[in-house]
């Protein structure tokens, strides 16, 4: 109801808190939807008088223009990996699903508020959004390989030259290959023969990912920051992050091992005792000179060691 948004907010506002973030808010727009882009109309309206509660209190808001792996589409985004549902990875390369990005940020952020008479796309209070939440996960999960398979042959063979040339640089690994058209299609961002080959030859599509969803903001009006990759902590990733204006990033402490699939188990050690390694990990990613938002950080229950999150992370 509105009185408990107002209360909701009015919290928000006595605890300290000056932004606050939308997640998976594409899944709850598209509730009972029949057909991608069918917005529930309860849900947005919902939302416009939030964001009118949030700005009579100064509270910023920050956004995922897309999270869920079915985007503005019907479905139901925690089904395990839903069948060729996995927008975080098909936004590389299909037409389709980049449309859906497109059209449904532009139905969002263009709609004009009734409770402010803005659209949230002139509206200062939209400080920071993220274009994909984690889309770091589109290679770490299974991926189509064949979307990329062709490509990842003809870089190495352009690269190498001969498959003597890559069996030197690949050594053991690469022993069973007789020909670049024998070779297989990498496994995500490790676990490869050359690791350093596979952030080679990815890059360009990710920075090409990046372009186009500054173009798709930029184009509709939005002034405020824009970023991207906010939960990969290697140095490949800061690679990728360091023409974003800021950094946000996202990181947890004994998660699940299997989410909540069966059989998943959550660690009992102690982060203090791991040198803090979530802190030590958030640092990691830090780059000079630019603001750095911290999205998701949690000690997940039921470790036993859970109080320590006020030390390591507050």
């Amino acid at each position: 109801t509105k009185e408990k948004t107002r209360e909701y907010v009015r919290q928000l506002k006595l605890h300290g808190y000056n932004m606050t973030r939308l997640h998976y808010f594409d899944e709850m727009l598209m509730r009972d939807a029949k057909e991608p882009l069918q917005f529930n109309a309860e849900v947005l309206d919902r939302f416009d008088y939030y964001v009118h509660c949030l700005k009579q209190e100064g509270i910023y808001l920050n956004m995922d223009v897309m999270s869920s792996p079915v985007g503005y589409t019907p479905g139901y985004a925690w089904a395990p990996d839903p069948p060729g549902r996995s927008f975080n990875f098909d936004l590389y390369f299909d037409e389709g699903v980049r449309r859906n990005w497109a059209e449904g940020a532009k139905k969002l952020f263009t709609h004009v508020n009734p409770y402010t008479g803005m659209r949230l796309v002139d509206d200062p209070v939209l400080v920071m959004a993220v274009a994909y939440n984690e889309q770091e996960f589109g290679f770490w999960r299974d991926f189509d390989t064949a979307a990329f398979l062709p490509a990842w042959r003809e870089f190495l063979k352009k690269k190498y030259g001969s498959i003597d040339r890559l069996h030197v640089a690949w050594k053991k690994d690469s022993a069973k290959f007789k020909s670049f058209d024998e070779i297989s299609c990498f496994k995500g961002y490790n676990g490869n023969y050359v690791d350093a080959d596979v952030a080679e030859f990815l890059y360009p599509y990710e920075k090409q990912l990046l372009a186009w969803y500054e173009k798709q903001m930029r184009e509709m009006g939005y002034k405020g920051y824009l970023v991207n990759y906010n939960c990969g902590k290697a140095l490949y990733f800061n690679l990728l992050r360091s023409g974003m204006p800021l950094v946000a990033m996202n990181h947890y402490y004994a998660h699940p091992s299997a989410w909540a699939n069966p059989h998943s188990f959550i660690c009992q050690r102690s982060g203090i005792g791991e040198k803090a390694i979530t802190f030590r990990n958030f640092i990691g990613t830090r780059q000079p000179g630019k603001p750095f938002v911290v999205t998701e950080p949690n000690f997940v229950f039921w470790n036993q060691f859970r109080y320590e999150q006020g030390f390591v992370i507050g």
